[in-house]
Parts: C-alpha cells; sequence; structure tokens
C-alpha cells in the first residue's frame, strides 16, 4: 500500500483510489518523451535567453558605482527576463502537472487526473492557489485547513495553512537549489496581504 501511495500522483493517503482498466502504452511513451522533450526547451531557454542577460547584468554591475546606474541595470535586466522566466514557469507546470504526473498515473492507472484547473481564468490570488495544484491543495485542505479551522477560526487556519506550504515550498525549493534565500517564502506568504486588499 504504501509503495501505490508513493508512486501514485497525490499526496493524500486513501485506501482505495480511483483505477483505469489498463496502462494505455501510447499515452505513457508519449508523456515520458514529452517530459525530455520539454526539458530540452527548458535548457534552451535558460543557456540561450536567461544566463547571458545575467552574465550581461553581472559584469555592468561590477563597474557600476552609482545608485542610479544600478537600478537602471536592474530594470534592464528585470525586462530582458520577464519573457524568458514567464516561458520557463510555463515549461516547468506543463511538465510536472501535464507530463510528470500524468505519466505516474498511467503507470499506476491512477484515474483521478485532475492535476490543476483553469488557474489562468483565475480573478483572485485564493482562487489561483487552489487551483494550478489541485494535489498540494487537496492535501493543505483536508490535513492543516481543515483540521485546525474548528479549533482556531477560518483567518488564523488560512494564515496557518500558508505559512506550513510556504515553509515546505522553501524546503523543496532549498534542497533543489542547495540554497536557502527566503525570497519565495516571503512572496507566498506576501500573498495573504493581496488577497486582504482584494
Amino acid at each position: 500500500n504504501y509503495t501505490d501511495f508513493i508512486f501514485c500522483p497525490t499526496l493524500c493517503y486513501e485506501l482505495e483510489y480511483p483505477r483505469t482498466d489498463v496502462v494505455v502504452w501510447s499515452q505513457l511513451s508519449y508523456k515520458v518523451l514529452a517530459v525530455f522533450g520539454v526539458i530540452f526547451l527548458l535548457t534552451i531557454v535558460s543557456e540561450e535567453f536567461i544566463l547571458p542577460v545575467l552574465t550581461e547584468s553581472a559584469t555592468r554591475l561590477d563597474g557600476t558605482q552609482s545608485l542610479s546606474e544600478i537600478a537602471l541595470v536592474i530594470a534592464e535586466t528585470i525586462s530582458l527576463l520577464l519573457t524568458p522566466f514567464m516561458i520557463t514557469f510555463l515549461l516547468v507546470f506543463l511538465v510536472i502537472f501535464e507530463y510528470v504526473l500524468g505519466a505516474f498515473a498511467e503507470i499506476t492507472c491512477f484515474a483521478d487526473r485532475h492535476f490543476y484547473s483553469d488557474w489562468w481564468n483565475s480573478t483572485d490570488w485564493l482562487e489561483f492557489s487552489r487551483e494550478w495544484n489541485i494535489p498540494v491543495h487537496h492535501f493543505f485542505r483536508r490535513h492543516v485547513y481543515s483540521a485546525s479551522r474548528p479549533h482556531i477560526g477560518r483567518p488564523m487556519a488560512t494564515l496557518i495553512t500558508f505559512l506550513i506550504s510556504a515553509v515546505g515550498h522553501e524546503i523543496v525549493m532549498g534542497c533543489i537549489t542547495k540554497k536557502f534565500r527566503g525570497y519565495g517564502f516571503l512572496a507566498q506568504m506576501s500573498q495573504l496581504p493581496i488577497v486582504m486588499l482584494q
């Protein structure tokens, strides 16, 4: 049961999951091939459009003294990186939520393949956080938010859920990059004031 749970594309343990009858090998082959294709595209985008901009920016910043020139270099660098970063975000989303999770769903005959909703149509931050990553949303709703809400109320349960999610994401990114910077944590926690402003 534990091995099955590890390979199923879900974070919530159940005794029984909805299953398909057979593995569709053509779909599995397509998804595995697509994983490598998207990783290739990610490599091209980062090597051709991100690294040269960062290298040139670092060189220019080393030779710059005035605060206004530093601000200008940073603003120019950010503007040059907006499109490659958006493409990278979309490709990472595609490879994880469509191809990797889809491949594991096919391998395990996992029938519930609803890994994301139409987050691109979200009208607020809470809707976006619910719809862009369904497995993580279900996990935090079930094990953090719903478990804490009766004891501490809705606002505090929401705060605790975002806090634990931000810490978890920071740990995962720290393990991947081998650096703990805290930018992701601060960005994720800043969603709560944005939600209140909305």
